[in-house]
């Protein structure tokens, strides 16, 4: 009889990029850290993800909640800072002189590995080896809905690149520090949105919700990553405040694979 296929369940596997490349480095440690990474397969660090230099010189390592840079000996190059994925953190900052510079991440393709699957003695017949992908389906697009409790204020977010990259999008609605002040929206990071409501002779809030996505869809950043729509049930007109909160539920995002490959 046939052996049975040979499945390979990658249903498991997360993360917008399956590798980047960092560069931006300088300084004695820099040609260690500049280069290729791709996503660590190590079993033993499953729950402690981490991203590998293709040279082995180098390792991101989510210490949770921030993601730090090491050399091979795990002494500490640069300290980042919270985020979901290494390439969406402010900033890093070097522990030691032997390097400086800040890294810059760009997306990057690794090329696939190579697994002996197996299938039997030498001579025998080779049964299939079957590469389950779950039934790959299409990106989803993160969202965020807010739910304050103010009448008609509350307006859905939706990024506007599917898949899971818009989970690293944060949307934060507060106080600008002052009275009088006007409504305005900057981005200080690629992936976040903060917007400062106007406030009145009494430093009180005076932004609608319309008010607030008018402002967001003005500003070119920030519009090129949410589309915006009130929340169902709102028609705008209510007073919207919300502390720093991140877009969630994205799905997918890289090529869309078949559901098997038949090898």
């Amino acid at each position: 009889m046939p052996s049975a296929p040979v499945t390979v369940d990658l249903s498991v596997l997360t993360g917008p990029w399956p590798g980047f490349t960092i560069s931006g480095c300088t300084g004695g440690e820099a040609a260690a850290v500049n280069g290729n990474y791709r996503i660590a397969n190590d079993p033993g660090e499953a729950s402690n993800p981490y991203f590998l230099h293709v040279n082995g010189t180098a390792k991101i390592v989510k210490d949770a909640p921030t993601w730090d840079i090491y050399d091979p000996s795990n002494t500490k190059l640069f300290n980042g800072g919270p985020a979901p994925w290494p390439w969406l953190v402010d900033d890093y900052s070097p522990t030691s002189g032997i390097i400086g510079g800040e890294p810059v991440f760009t997306h990057w393709t690794p090329p696939p590995i190579t697994e002996d699957l197996g299938g039997g003695e030498s001579g025998d017949p080779q049964p299939p080896v079957t590469v389950d992908l779950g039934g790959a389906v299409d990106p989803v697009a993160a969202s965020l809905t807010t739910a304050i409790g103010t009448p008609n204020a509350n307006l859905k977010f939706t990024a506007r690149e599917p898949g899971r990259i818009g989970d690293g999008i944060s949307i934060e609605i507060t106080h600008p520090g002052g009275i009088n002040r006007p409504l305005r929206v900057e981005t200080p990071s690629k992936f976040e949105i903060v917007v400062y409501f106007a406030t009145n002779g009494s430093g009180g809030p005076t932004s609608t919700a319309t008010q607030i996505k008018a402002a967001i869809e003005a500003n070119v950043a920030a519009n090129a990553l949410v589309s915006i729509a009130n929340a169902p049930g709102n028609n705008g007109s209510g007073l919207l405040t919300l502390t720093k909160t991140y877009l969630s539920g994205g799905e997918g995002g890289l090529p869309k694979p078949p559901i098997k490959v038949d090898i």
